[in-house]
């Protein structure tokens, strides 16, 4: 089992599965966000709108959540 460091401020990694990923967001959360931000979606293009949200939240949450430990010290810098 791995331990958990309680210092961190960041997350456990973890990889989400697409089937997760598609219940994180669906077409009315895109039209409640888009009435939030007053925008008009029209509906032939609402799919790839939701689509592509999901896509830039799954590559958010790649962003913020570290790949390796805190704890883990960055390799020397090698230059040709």
């Amino acid at each position: 089992m791995r331990s958990v460091n309680r210092m961190s401020p960041y997350p456990p990694t973890s990889r989400r599965s697409r089937r997760e990923s598609e219940r994180m967001i669906d077409e009315k959360d895109v039209l409640i966000l888009a009435g939030v931000a007053g925008l008009e979606i029209d509906p032939a293009h609402l799919p790839g709108v939701t689509t592509n949200l999901r896509i830039l939240l799954e590559q958010a949450a790649l962003l913020m959540t570290p790949p390796i430990a805190a704890e883990i010290e960055p390799g020397a810098i090698f230059r040709a």
